[in-house]
């Protein structure tokens, strides 16, 4: 072992020929040849041949026995950036941290390799680029989970007018089948607005046509959602029959828009007869005469 004091250059030199023609300042090496020829001040260089003739400065660096190999692990001082070059074992539990505060962790328990993203906190994992999935997928959630919002109307709507639109009122009355809080019923219940969520949502609306005159009774019937007052191109429906005494109908639109935080959606319909309302069927447990179903399908943040 040498070490060498040259002005401001320190050196420590461990093995033959280590620390050879080494021009750097504050150099340590271990093993055989390390740093020789090395100018770079601030090196650490352990391993055979680690740190020859390196002209770069606060370098940490760990090399394989082979000659002329990549460094096993190499370190930068100044950045703090460390560089591996071949297999790290870590063994059952044992966990990889990252974060300030350990907030995720990766880890293999023995038979399952898992992410933890809100190991503290309540973190997600987001993968920003193509996942290709070649086993099955598995999930403890159902994918809509706290994303599905459902709307009646109970009562039986009647149009004071022909070939004018009205507004539905809905009331949030399926507890079980409607979950979150990215939504809230506004304009005395006559619209849904958007908290919170930036994305895409599928809109499946139903009215019932009820015919509440004695006769035969001709119609046309349209139905149509409003976003922000524009209509839904894609979620529009009409149908023009003749609807017989105490005849009842149903009339669906689906499709899917692309919704921001602070959006109204408003459900409309209108008549060209106002012998015929919508009403709900005492056939089924819960008659509604219209109804209005959200879910949310992707987040668009």
């Amino acid at each position: 072992m040498q070490v060498i004091k040259t002005q401001e250059t320190y050196q420590t030199a461990t093995g033959m020929s280590a620390g050879n023609s080494n021009t750097g300042h504050r150099v340590s090496g271990f093993g055989y040849e390390t740093t020789k020829g090395n100018s770079g001040d601030d090196v650490v260089a352990i391993g055979y041949q680690a740190g020859k003739d390196n002209t770069v400065d606060n370098q940490f660096i760990v090399q394989q026995t082979n000659i002329n190999a990549i460094p096993l692990i190499q370190g930068d001082f100044s950045t703090g950036d460390l560089e591996f070059h071949g297999n790290v074992w870590i063994g059952d539990n044992d966990k990889s941290y990252y974060g300030d505060a350990k907030d995720s962790s990766i880890y293999y328990d023995g038979t399952n390799f898992n992410f933890n993203p809100k190991a503290v906190g309540s973190g997600q994992m987001k993968i920003l680029g193509d996942l290709n999935v070649t086993e099955d997928v598995y999930s403890n959630y159902s994918y809509s989970k706290n994303q599905v919002a459902q709307f009646h109307t109970v009562a039986t709507v009647i149009a004071a007018a022909t070939d004018t639109w009205y507004n539905l009122t809905s009331d949030l009355a399926v507890d079980n089948q409607t979950t979150g809080d990215w939504f809230e019923l506004t304009d005395s219940n006559t619209s849904v607005t958007i908290n919170g969520f930036d994305g895409i949502i599928r809109i499946q609306g139903c009215i019932h046509p009820y015919n509440d005159d004695a006769s035969n009774q001709e119609a046309t019937i349209y139905a149509r959602i409003l976003v922000n007052g524009n209509e839904a191109r894609c979620l529009q429906r009409a149908t023009s029959k003749d609807f017989k005494a105490n005849g009842m109908d149903t009339i669906d639109i689906v499709g899917t828009v692309d919704v921001k935080d602070g959006d109204v959606i408003t459900y409309q319909w209108r008549t060209t007869n106002t012998d015929l309302q919508l009403k709900g069927s005492t056939v089924f447990d819960n008659p509604v005469s219209a109804s209005l179903n959200f879910e949310r399908i992707s987040n668009l943040k």
